[in-house]
């Protein structure tokens, strides 16, 4: 059996790139998606909104509330 190891870092080779061989870290590297971190949350994932709640009496207020973020669906990154 032949040690493919890895061009970049020299780790077992577990994926074929043209004529380089690539551990999986830097297979990921390169075919994954590029991310940044939400700057909505920060990188959280989720954010605190603010709701009306109706009272009669005082006229009425907001309430904060904790929900996944908007801009990134609550995984705390987004598409460069």
């Amino acid at each position: 059996m032949l040690n493919r190891i890895c061009c970049v870092c020299s780790a077992p080779a577990t994926a074929k790139e043209g004529s380089a061989w690539l551990c999986s870290d830097h297979w990921l590297m390169i075919w994954s998606p590029k991310t940044k971190s939400c700057e909505e949350c920060g990188g959280d994932g989720q954010v605190e909104y603010e709701r009306p709640v109706v009272d009669f009496n005082r006229g009425g207020y907001l309430e904060g509330y904790m929900d996944n973020c908007e801009q990134c669906n609550g995984s705390g990154e987004v598409n460069e």
